[in-house]
């Protein structure tokens, strides 16, 4: 089923996270806005203000590990990586190393 109108907010800057009694999540918007939320996802990288209250405010510190996503479809039976199952769909990590 559609999420309903206004679940999802556009165009909004998040600059402050507070956990509520209870549950909830307060969400503090640089227009001024104050909202409570039962779920809030933090997909806006590391320098994100949601990753700052759920880690900390300690300075993300490069791993090594690079992610790279792409989207592609398997016209003509045409196979991405030699031996993948064309019904399959896994991210490749490095060799040896996938999820599906």
């Amino acid at each position: 089923a559609p999420l309903p109108p206004g679940t999802v907010r556009g165009n909004k800057a998040l600059v402050g996270v507070t956990q509520r009694p209870g549950g909830a999540v307060e969400c503090e918007f640089a227009d001024g806005e104050r909202s409570e939320f039962d779920l809030v996802v933090g997909c806006d990288g590391v320098s994100s203000a949601v990753r700052g209250h759920v880690v900390g405010p300690e300075s993300p510190v490069y791993s090594g590990i690079r992610c790279r996503f792409a989207v592609a479809t398997d016209e003509g039976g045409a196979q991405f990586r030699p031996g993948m199952d064309p019904g399959c769909m896994e991210q490749w990590f490095a060799d040896g190393c996938y999820c599906l």
